[in-house]
């Protein structure tokens, strides 16, 4: 029986077996004759260059935020105002993130959006006329959650652009005041996060960066408090309450780079 008539009657685990290590053997043999660079030893100038970039990013953020919709049609006429003054607030928020390659990381990131208005309203008697009365609302959303970025330094090192998403808790809480009345309203529901920032290094650790970011949530129940009784309100398709918000901000960035990457010149990397 031939060499060529035993392989075909091998069983077929011993086929793979033993191609895998004709396979290997030959790459061993290449790698010695040079023939072959697939794997170099590292050395300090490549450890060096795979570890010139901040592997964490601390940033700070504050701005100007917007409920990127219209009032609804199915707030009367006189509160329609006043309600279209509760669609613009500020934002702060944190983000602490880890990248373990130049252009991708994860981390964490907590955002909180607030608006507040206050006004004297002309309320429709159930006599007729009005009855006047001072109201004030302050609204509060809050997400926090991981989010994955994703990175792309520019060639002079001195700026980058990241994209982040991320999926979360958000948190609702309205406080309500209608003359001598007030109310208290909470609820949680899921969240979004989409995130464009740019971030430019003013030294080797620290850099100012703007932002941009969208945060979108659906609340469809909350607990309502006014004093003397807690209650669940459910709402129903067609009123659902939005969290959603549009941020800009401006902030500062800790980004510590290693130490053999430092250099007199700043950048981010």
């Amino acid at each position: 029986m031939d060499v060529k008539h035993k392989f075909y009657h091998m069983p077929k685990y011993f086929k793979l077996l033993l191609a895998a290590a004709i396979f290997l053997s030959t790459q061993h043999m290449n790698a010695q004759n040079g023939s072959a660079d697939y794997y170099k030893k590292p050395t300090p100038d490549t450890l060096k260059k795979d570890n010139d970039f901040p592997h964490f990013r601390f940033a700070i953020s504050g701005g100007l935020s917007a409920i990127p919709v219209s009032v609804s049609s199915s707030v009367p006429s006189y509160l329609t105002s006043f309600v279209q003054g509760l669609t613009t607030g500020g934002n702060f928020s944190t983000e602490l993130n880890y990248f373990w390659n130049r252009n991708n990381g994860f981390g964490l990131k907590y955002n909180v959006y607030s608006a507040g208005n206050s006004a004297l309203i002309d309320f429709p008697a159930s006599g007729g006329g009005t009855v006047s009365a001072v109201v004030s609302v302050s609204n509060a959303y809050s997400f926090i959650g991981p989010e994955y970025y994703s990175r792309l330094i520019s060639k002079n090192k001195k700026a980058a652009l990241i994209l982040g998403v991320g999926l979360g808790y958000m948190d609702y809480y309205s406080h309500i005041f209608v003359g001598t009345l007030e109310a208290q309203q909470t609820g949680n529901t899921f969240g979004l996060s989409y995130d464009f920032a740019y971030d430019y290094a003013v030294s080797d650790n620290f850099s100012i960066g703007v932002q941009l970011s969208y945060i979108k949530g659906t609340l469809f129940s909350y607990q309502e408090n006014d004093g003397t009784t807690v209650k669940t309100v459910t709402l129903t398709q067609g009123s659902y309450e939005s969290l959603n918000h549009l941020d800009i901000s401006i902030g500062v960035r800790y980004t510590p780079i290693p130490k053999a990457a430092k250099s007199n010149v700043h950048t981010y990397m």
